[in-house]
């Protein structure tokens, strides 16, 4: 692939509406005034011309003068494209800024090529193109949209590449409509298969999992009632049917915020309210007191049993969810497969309500779907 490149309006068009939604996706949906982004335009020093750079698909490399790739539109903003003098010797590189306040006919700004200027720069990457656009009038675009179609299976989720944080193909929330999540569910929770910006074979465990939560000033998930249960696991099935591609899996597993201190301590819930307060409340003390416990769970404290302290939930269409809890250890990820959930700090604690029929429940479905963004 090659920093894309813009031979026509339409190009143009799509490659703004790209940036678009890929910066909703990463920021959950908030999407900031303006971004930048690195494209394939620049030139060699301060007495050459600005020029396209990309390669075709048979492998031959091109470059082509501004003012004859396409239709030979540019965009430039105020005082660009730069001259030779003095402070505009080593602007020799380009990037474009997009968002929703800002004239998309005056975005391209030349800049170091060597040095993030202001620290927030990105780079949208595009596929080869089959010819070359040099002097070419009429074009057809190469840079598309991804379209999906709804529904349970066969669509094609596009996890945008490259991604502002972590790794896009375990940690972004997803591209198009195959791949939309709850709005209230996406504003409630944020599943990660492993902690962004971790190599792939660094998997998170209970710990780790715990920590990076709060380092969002978020928590592991927790569970009051039915409502939110379902809710939990509603979530975790449309993330993982986004990450799969829209084929979901058999089984999947995410630690969620149970645990206890030792092998003859009782499991509690372990959360933070929005005033800060910390809270540590037996399961059948918080919300309606039901757990969702596994075949041989909880544990006990026997040898097998004494370093199993930590939960995980398992998801997924086959497998029972009454039947879901699982203690396992907190400092290793017992089947390299297990993620994680983090969820918004509660309002009110829940604890030593046991109502038996669960209250008010700080987590709703929405029957409305958007794309979510992410963001960290």
């Amino acid at each position: 692939m090659d920093l894309a490149t813009v031979a026509a309006e339409d190009e143009y068009t799509n490659l703004r509406e790209y940036v678009k939604q890929y910066h909703r996706c990463m920021k959950k949906g908030n999407v900031h005034t303006s971004t930048r982004w690195y494209i394939g335009l620049a030139r060699d020093d301060v007495n050459s011309e600005f020029k396209w750079r990309y390669n075709l698909k048979s492998g031959e490399p091109a470059q082509c003068h501004y003012e004859n790739f396409g239709d030979g539109k540019t965009y430039w903003g105020p005082n660009h494209p730069p001259g030779n003098a003095p402070g505009e010797s080593q602007m020799n590189c380009v990037f474009m800024i997009a968002g929703t306040d800002f004239d998309k006919e005056e975005a391209f700004f030349a800049s170091r090529c060597d040095y993030n200027e202001n620290s927030d720069i990105g780079f949208v990457c595009q596929q080869r193109r089959t010819e070359s656009q040099c002097e070419i009038t009429e074009t057809t675009t190469q840079v598309t949209l991804t379209s999906t179609t709804a529904g349970d299976g066969g669509g094609n989720c596009k996890v945008p590449d490259p991604t502002l944080w972590g790794n896009p193909a375990t940690d972004c929330l997803g591209f198009g409509k195959e791949c939309q999540i709850d709005k209230d569910l996406a504003d409630q929770y944020q599943a990660y298969t492993r902690e962004p910006g971790t190599q792939e074979n660094e998997m998170p465990t209970w710990y780790t999992a715990t920590d990076y939560c709060n380092s969002l000033g978020w928590d592991l998930a927790t569970v009051a009632d039915s409502t939110e249960y379902d809710s939990l696991r509603e979530y975790v099935m449309q993330y993982e049917r986004c990450m799969r591609k829209g084929i979901p899996t058999g089984t999947t597993f995410w630690y969620i915020g149970l645990a206890r201190d030792h092998e003859t301590a009782p499991f509690k819930w372990r959360y933070h309210l929005e005033s800060g307060d910390s809270k540590h409340c037996p399961v059948e003390k918080f919300g309606d007191g039901r757990p969702y416990w596994g075949e041989n769970n909880p544990p006990g404290s026997s040898a097998g049993d004494k370093e199993r302290r930590c939960v995980y939930m398992r998801a997924g269409h086959e497998y029972d969810k009454n039947k879901a809890y699982f203690a396992s250890r907190c400092d290793y990820n017992e089947n390299s497969a297990i993620g994680f959930v983090c969820q918004k700090k509660r309002v009110k604690s829940r604890c030593g309500e046991n109502n038996g029929g669960g209250g008010a429940s700080t987590v709703f479905v929405s029957t409305v779907l958007a794309l979510p963004l992410i963001l960290l």
